[in-house]
């Protein structure tokens, strides 16, 4: 199945889109493009072959793209010239979860990258330099909650997401609480326990999603296993507003999450093919409302 895959630049300069391929296909194709106000020019199509599936896309920068093979091969492109500039692979007990870029911070954007790293059943924040693509930094994260003797798909047993804003990361592991830590430290401030259903038709998969809120960087959205999409205050591990599943019709696997701070008491969140403005402390019948959705 090929599921639409893109990234977008920190400053909304470029985007990237995975080409569709066929399922035999182990070339893989990453068209990316220039935007601009009038107009959307292709720059470059980048190229890589590997069996595994291609699962993640992140700029760093506007110099570097990152892209994410199944749970055991990171590649980064080198935007200035097309090719491949540096390949990481898990080793026979580790896999590669998930890749983050600082969200809030427009110099280290540029200078880091990071990915979350699972050694056995810890889990690992592994710092890497942009520029020369060295590992400089690993930071012990907590543990994935998995049982012995699970053999689900990697898909469902190697899950997590992972954000990075100025000052803090935010990991979430199948099975595990969120983890809020200080970014320069490493040491744990704060544990959010979102709510679980054993019947969720979003998928174990995209129930771990997670979002940095564009425009305030003491706010994330998450997803439930219910299919909600929860506002979370990074400093008090506090709600601060959700999307019932009941207002979204479209439930599928492969959900994207994004959220951003419109106003003082009012976000907007595009989840799945929907865009929907929530406003937070009023009491109100309707704190929520569907502004549009995408036809594919």
């Amino acid at each position: 199945m090929n599921l639409v895959l893109s990234a977008s630049s920190r400053d909304g300069s470029l985007a990237a889109i995975k080409a569709p391929s066929t399922a035999s296909s182990s070339r893989h194709l990453i068209r990316i493009y220039q935007l601009a106000d009038s107009s959307t020019t292709l720059q470059s199509t980048l190229t890589y072959v590997s069996a595994l599936p291609l699962v993640k896309l992140v700029f760093s920068g506007t110099k570097s793209v990152l892209g994410l093979f199944g749970r055991h091969e990171i590649v980064v492109w080198d935007l200035d010239r097309g090719v491949v500039a540096s390949t990481f692979s898990a080793s026979e007990d580790q896999a590669f979860l998930s890749l983050a870029v600082p969200c809030n911070d427009e110099d280290e954007s540029e200078n880091k990258y990071y990915a979350l790293v699972r050694h056995g059943p810890k889990l690992v924040i592994q710092e890497y330099l942009a520029s020369n693509n060295k590992l400089i930094r690993k930071i012990k994260s907590g543990r994935m909650n998995c049982s012995e003797d699970d053999d689900g798909e990697m898909e469902t047993k190697d899950t997590a997401s992972l954000i990075v804003t100025s000052s803090r990361f935010v990991v979430r592991g199948k099975g595990c609480e969120i983890r809020v830590m200080e970014k320069d430290s490493g040491k744990k401030t704060g544990k959010i326990k979102p709510k679980e259903s054993s019947s969720s038709s979003f998928g174990e998969a995209s129930s771990l999603e997670m979002s940095p809120c564009l425009g305030n960087q003491n706010v994330f959205a998450a997803l439930e296993n219910t299919g909600d999409a929860i506002l979370y205050d990074l400093n008090s591990c506090k709600e601060v507003a959700r999307l019932p599943t009941e207002s979204s019709t479209t439930q599928r696997a492969g959900l994207q999450l994004v959220a951003q701070q419109a106003k003082d008491n009012s976000f907007t969140i595009f989840l799945g093919d929907s865009l929907y403005s929530i406003v937070t402390g009023k009491k109100i019948s309707s704190p929520y409302e569907k502004n549009n959705a995408i036809v594919y």
